[in-house]
């Protein structure tokens, strides 16, 4: 490469707080202005760009060539600049503050491009909206609201990165690149260009619009930053480089320059005649670019950023060695925009490579000079500008923060007139050599994790320690809003093992870790660590700090899943001595969780644990020990116990008995925590329904479905039932397999049934077509003498059927009628009561047969109100049946028709939402097609836990059925376009919500069930989107659990989302 010319420098005066009109330099225009009549042939810069035919670059052996602009060539392209601004419209010379003009939003890539553009905007006094082109269309959207913006410029690469929605309102103009202005044609190196910048311009030194940056968005939206004239030429003053020894050597940077510390270079370039060297703007710069670069410009100092440094050490071994050698030639190294991981600054310094540690804010500018280190300077601190009037003031430490003192820095940002104090704590270094101030950042005092018990920690002492093992290359602590803290892991390149074996070797750094950490701050098992998949990248900002609130949004779902491994996890078997000695084990579970409180000889069994300091997160850490001890103790019924069972047992002894006496009772120990008033009410309920009650007993068909699983868990723990006969198709052997197909129904549904109610379950296996069933005589006699309450849930859910296929159906309902009578006749001052499960389906067409949405709970009369598909037609059928035996037989038994809307998956427990119905069969078609239908109605989706609990109230209720027909349908109401938000989320559907008969069209293309396609066609968007909604008054007036629904919250849905992704449904 041909060598810049560098002639000798003449330095421009730069007074930061002088405000004297006379002065030389007042702002960045005048700074150019300057070295364009003093330095005019001085290099400015060296512009990277992809080899072209040009003879007026010379190139090197690399994929680059490189353009030389002096001061005089810049000058003249911002003149070029601002003449082709005002003939696109934007821009007046003549106003003398950005006050009185609408912001210009600059969105475009890294080159010399862009700082042209900027000052010549800055040069018509428009305020400038310097954009990150690595900002999404929403933050774009945001921040040009923000500003009240009227006019963005855009490249053409940026232009089709900004949606439309964005641009509302906004003029856009496609920007030509800095060759054009370097043209002769569009140069005039005659003209008097004094009279351009400085005739009749008049600077407001009070104008704080003249620059707008933004936030990098870590904690959310990116934030406008309203910056003065002088907010530039405080990057020019930023360094510490003596006259006589002036910089005037190329000086790569790597950063962009719509971010702080990439204006740094330029403007030192303008101040002290050190030429800044720019990547091309067609890459984005990494470890074997700014190799090149460097040898490319022959540059002798390099301002980058902490991963492109890890990226460089990463690379293979002998490279790496010939990088290290590259980088120790510099006079500097200069590392800014995030934290530089102490194991890289170490392998550095070791390497002699002469590391500079920059720090800044965008509030008040570059914090840190530009020098070339000495003897006396350490790496690991950062020296503070002495030109800045920077003070550091004394403050609380940080949670988990040393005994070294520690301050916060304030300082003065130009032209606010009043002071900012930047979120960092800081520490100063120990027995300084100098004069000088220098510091180490230890945390932001923002960047704080708030668990949900309200403690805080402050990440950076783990992250820290845990990235200095060479197999981790980035550690980031996740947990706001969760109970305990999670740990996110990167792998480093030299990991070669599988995740569950990182996450094994991490465990035993956090182990060794977890002792000099509060208590609340340790990670408590090794589930809590995510090891974050290949297939997604940190988000970072473009300093290349972690953005937070864009991890959790990323691994929203990695952060959920550990969070319910941690809950459910147990402690390693033997952990805590022999669990046969339930007393020592349980209470040395307490003392090693309470370990920095007590020790084991000083805690007595009757202490209450809180009392002793224990916490809440402690309790759920105890909870799962006790799961572990009181699992060993019975391998056959594993034990999950929850905090609440702590909370009420507050002491060794008050854990042992109450663990006992579970175990004789054999009653549930997860039972969810209740109210004062529930828990009075359920034990004198259980004490009066023991005075002169009559028995219960009731036959249940459909006991392995959904609901009907749900409702015999809470007809088995209901102290009013004596018995459930659960009936099944066939003889002894269906018996045996029904009953495991049972037992594999509840665990699926996750509800736990104790062997005292299993005590209570009788499994008949019947014919329901035959006479008596097809039971013997002795059989059918035992039943007819001990039934109560009849409950038919069983039906085929098959759209594909015809009606005449249901004749089964029917004849087992006039089966279990026929039934019911004989119940009266055998026990005459016997009732029973027959609950029949209709459907919704039953009342598909009744807005069209009557004009009106709501369905009341009465009677049908015109079977072609139900939906055109045998399943709900022979429901219907069911319904008059049992309406005519309510008219001719009500003597015998009450029949009673619950007619049931939508069930969801539940509420109160991880049980499935079965994958035959439509709705999961909606969210796969839409995951099939990556869109969601939109739909402008409403849902009412009732769990189905909380229907069980309606059926049991209603089933149970006092009083003789004053109607035949219930509704059983959740009385919130939901919007459908909510859902639909929720869904394309959760799913990430490219193409969101589009048009229901065109998301019905291209589902038709990908699927084969052309029944379910049917039902989405004709009967879907009336049954499920509010068109039909059933009035559920009565059943409200019976049954508490439906009185207290309320709507499904996003997390629910969000669960149910996961569920079916668990399962292998959804990918």
């Amino acid at each position: 490469m041909t060598v810049p010319h560098l002639e000798d420098f003449i330095r421009p005066s730069i007074l930061l707080t002088e405000t004297d009109r006379d002065e030389t330099v007042r702002s960045i225009i005048d700074l150019i202005q300057f070295n364009a009549t003093k330095n005019p042939h001085h290099c400015f810069c060296l512009q990277a760009e992809e080899k072209t035919e040009d003879g007026s670059l010379y190139a090197k052996e690399s994929s680059w060539n490189v353009r030389q602009i002096t001061f005089k060539d810049l000058y003249l392209s911002l003149k070029a600049c601002v003449s082709w601004l005002k003939a696109s419209g934007i821009g007046n010379s003549k106003a003398s503050s950005s006050k009185n003009q609408s912001p210009v939003a600059v969105y475009i890539e890294s080159d010399v491009s862009l700082f042209i553009y900027v000052v010549a905007l800055t040069a018509l006094n428009c305020s400038v909206v310097l954009l990150s082109a690595r900002l999404s269309s929403e933050s774009i959207s945001h921040l040009l609201r923000e500003t009240d913006t009227r006019h963005l410029l855009v490249s053409k690469r940026t232009h089709h990165v900004v949606k439309s929605s964005a641009l509302n309102d906004i003029n856009v103009t496609v920007v030509v690149g800095y060759s054009h202005f370097m043209s002769d044609l569009n140069r005039d190196a005659e003209e008097d260009t004094d009279a351009f910048w400085r005739g009749g311009r008049d600077f407001d030194e009070n104008d704080n619009k003249v620059l707008i940056l933004h936030s990098s968005g870590t904690t959310g939206l990116p934030k406008p930053i309203r910056q003065g004239h002088r907010y530039l030429l405080g990057y020019a003053a930023c360094h510490d480089f003596p006259v006589d020894a002036p910089p005037i050597w190329p000086n790569l940077s790597t950063l962009p320059l719509y971010h702080g510390f990439g204006m740094l270079a330029p403007c030192l370039s303008l101040s002290v005649g050190m030429p800044c060297c720019f990547p091309p703007a067609t890459i984005i710069p990494g470890a074997q670019s700014t190799l090149k670069l460097l040898s490319l410009f022959e540059a002798q100092s390099l301002m980058s950023v902490p991963s492109i440094m890890e990226d460089i050490l990463n690379i293979e071994s002998k490279e790496r060695g010939e990088a290290l050698s590259i980088l120790a030639k510099l006079k500097f190294v200069a590392i800014g925009g995030g934290p530089l991981p102490h194991s890289v600054g170490e392998e550095l310094s070791h390497a002699s490579v002469n590391v500079l540690a920059h720090y800044g804010v965008t509030e008040i500018g570059a914090l840190a000079p530009i020098f070339v280190p000495g003897p006396d300077y350490d790496w690991r601190y950062i020296r503070l500008r002495n030109d800045l009037n920077l003070q550091l003031r004394p403050v609380e430490p940080l949670p988990l923060a040393s005994s070294v003192e520690r301050f916060k820095l304030v300082g003065l940002p130009f032209g606010w007139g009043k002071e900012y104090e930047i979120q960092d704590e800081i520490e100063r270094r120990p027995s300084q050599p100098n004069k000088n101030i220098d510091i180490k950042v230890m945390g932001r005092r923002d960047d704080i994790i708030v668990l949900q018990t309200g403690e805080k920690i402050s990440p950076k002492l783990i992250e820290d320690a845990l990235v200095l093992d060479p197999f981790v290359k980035s550690a980031i602590c996740l947990g706001d809003g969760c109970f305990e803290l999670l740990i996110l892991i990167e792998p480093s390149s030299s990991v070669t093992f599988d995740d569950d074996s990182l996450r094994k070797h991490v465990w035993g750094l956090l182990t060794r870790i977890n002792p000099a950490l509060d208590s609340h701050a340790r990670i408590s098992c090794k589930e809590a660590i995510i090891i974050k998949s290949h297939r997604k990248i940190i988000p970072r900002s473009d300093k290349g700090s972690v953005m937070r609130r864009e991890v959790h949004k990323l691994f929203e779902t990695d952060i959920k899943n550990a969070q319910r491994k941690v809950e459910t996890t147990s402690y390693e078997e033997g952990l805590f001595g022999n669990p046969s000695e339930i007393n020592e084990a349980v209470k040395r579970a307490v003392c090693s969780i309470l370990s920095d409180k007590l020790q084991i000889d000083e805690l007595s069994s009757e202490e209450d644990l809180f009392e002793r300091g224990m916490d809440s997160l402690q309790a759920t850490r105890l909870a799962r020990a006790l799961s572990s001890i009181f699992s060993s103790l019975s391998p056959t019924s594993k034990a999950h116990i929850t905090k609440e069972f702590v909370y009420q047992n507050s002491s060794v002894n008050k854990l042992v008995s109450a663990y006992k006496d579970l175990a004789r009772a054999r009653k549930d120990i997860n039972r969810e925590p209740k109210s004062r008033r529930t828990r009075i009410n359920a034990l004198a309920t259980e004490y009066m329904d023991s005075i002169h009650r009559d028995e219960v007993n009731i036959l249940l068909t459909g006991s392995s479905g959904n609901l009907g699983v749900q409702l015999l868990s809470r007809l088995v723990k209901s102290q009013r039932i004596d018995r459930v006969y659960c009936l099944c198709r066939g003889g002894d052997r269906a018996v045996e397999e029904y009953q495991e197909l049972l037992q594999t129904s509840i665990k699926t549904a996750d509800v736990l049934i104790d062997p005292s109610g299993w005590d209570k379950i009788e499994i008949i296996g019947v014919n329901m077509q035959a006479p008596r069933l097809g039971l013997t005589s002795e059989q059918y006699t035992k039943i007819i003498n001990s039934i109560t309450h009849i409950v038919h849930l069983a039906w085929p859910m098959d759209f594909n059927r015809k009606l005449e296929s249901y004749k089964p159906q029917l004849d087992a309902l006039q089966m279990l009628i026929k039934l019911s009578c004989d119940i009266n006749q055998s026990r005459p001052n016997t009732k029973p009561l027959l609950l029949f499960a209709s459907s919704i389906a039953v009342t598909r067409y009744y807005h069209e047969l009557t004009g009106r949405h709501v369905v009341l709970e009465r009677s049908l009369k015109d079977p072609t109100v139900s939906a055109s598909f045998g399943y709900a037609e022979a429901k219907w059928i069911c319904e008059h049946m049992l309406e005519r035996a309510w008219k001719t037989l009500r003597q015998s038994f009450d029949p009673v028709v619950m007619r049931i809307g939508q069930l969801s998956g539940p509420e109160s427990c991880r049980g499935v939402w079965k994958t035959a119905e439509h709705v999961p069969a909606l969210l796969k078609a839409s995951q099939r097609i990556s869109a969601f239908p939109a739909l402008d109605g409403d849902f009412s989706w009732l769990p189905v836990d909380r229907a069980a609990s309606s059926i049991f109230e209603v089933l149970l209720h006092k009083a003789t059925p004053k109607t035949l027909y219930y509704h059983l349908e959740n009385p919130i109401r939901q919007s459908f376009a909510d859902l639909g938000t929720i869904v394309v989320k959760e799913l990430n559907l490219k193409d969101g919500k589009i048009p229901f008969e065109i998301w019905l069209t291209r589902v038709t293309e990908v699927m084969g069930d052309a029944s379910l396609i049917e039902f989405f066609r004709k009967d879907f968007r009336s049954l499920a989107n509010g068109e039909i909604k059933l009035d559920t008054g009565r059943t409200r007036g019976v049954s508490r659990s439906l009185r207290s629904a309320n709507g499904l919250g996003k997390d629910l849905i969000t669960e149910y989302i996961q569920r079916w992704r668990e399962m292998g449904f959804l990918s």
